[in-house]
C-alpha cells in the first residue's frame, strides 16, 4: 500500500456550553478538567477522535472492533450508501494495520490508520473568560441525602484549534474522507463533546472549517 501525503482539515471549535474534560488534579475541586502544562484547557485528541469514532458508530448500528487477530467482518444488513461510511469509518479511525475488512461481499486490506488528531490548543486570539465553576448538588435517591460539589468546566464562547490530518494512500479520495469528517462534525454538534452531555454541558459548534 503506498503512501501518497498526508493533507490537514483545520478550523475553530467554538463551547456552546460548558466543557469538561476530566483531569485529576490537586486544584481543590471536586472534578477537574484537563489543562496542559501552562494551565491552559485544550481538547485531547484522543478524546475528540473518540467522541467522534463513537457517533459514527452509533450512526450505523456497528462496532467495528476485531473479531480475530486478522479478520473484521460488518454483518449487519446495510444499504451500499452505509457500506461506504462503514468502509470509511473503519479504514479512517483505524484497526490492526494488516487486518482484513469484509463489509457485505466487498473485502479488503484495511492499511494503516487515515486520521491523526492532534490535541486543540486554547484559540491563540481568544480573550474571553476560559475557566468556570458550577455548583452542584449529588441527591441520594435513597436517603434524598445532598452532597454539594464544584465541577470545573471550559466556560461558554471559549474557542480551540483543532487539526486534522488525513493520510492518503493509492487508492484513497481525499474528498470522501473531508466529506465523512464534515459528516460527523454535524453529528458531534447535535450531541456533546466530554461527560455530564446529557445534563446539558459540552455543546460545541464548528465556526470555521478548512481544507
Amino acid at each position: 500500500m503506498k503512501f501518497i501525503e498526508t493533507k490537514w482539515l483545520t478550523g475553530i471549535i467554538e463551547v456552546k456550553s460548558g466543557l469538561h474534560i476530566g483531569s485529576f488534579s490537586f486544584k481543590g475541586v471536586d472534578k477537574a478538567i484537563v489543562v496542559d502544562a501552562n494551565a491552559k484547557p485544550y481538547i485531547p485528541g484522543s478524546s475528540f477522535k473518540g467522541k467522534l469514532r463513537a457517533l459514527a458508530e452509533q450512526k450505523i448500528g456497528v462496532k467495528t472492533r476485531l473479531t480475530d487477530s486478522n479478520w473484521l467482518s460488518v454483518t449487519q444488513d446495510l444499504s451500499e450508501e452505509e457500506k461506504k461510511f462503514a468502509e470509511l469509518l473503519i479504514k479512517g479511525f483505524g484497526s490492526v494495520q494488516k487486518a482484513t475488512i469484509k463489509i457485505g461481499d466487498n473485502e479488503q486490506i484495511v492499511g494503516p490508520s487515515r486520521f491523526i488528531f492532534r490535541d486543540c490548543p486554547l484559540n491563540r486570539g481568544y480573550q474571553g473568560p476560559v475557566i468556570e465553576i458550577k455548583y452542584e448538588n449529588s441527591i441520594s435517591r435513597a436517603s434524598m441525602h445532598s452532597v454539594a460539589r464544584e465541577i470545573e468546566r471550559v466556560a461558554k464562547g471559549a474557542q480551540f484549534e483543532y487539526c486534522i490530518g488525513v493520510k492518503i494512500y493509492e487508492g484513497d479520495d481525499f474528498d470522501e474522507y473531508q466529506e465523512f469528517l464534515q459528516g460527523l462534525f454535524s453529528l458531534l454538534e447535535s450531541d456533546g463533546l466530554g461527560a455530564f452531555v446529557s445534563r446539558g454541558y459540552g455543546e460545541v459548534k464548528f465556526v470555521a472549517v478548512n481544507g
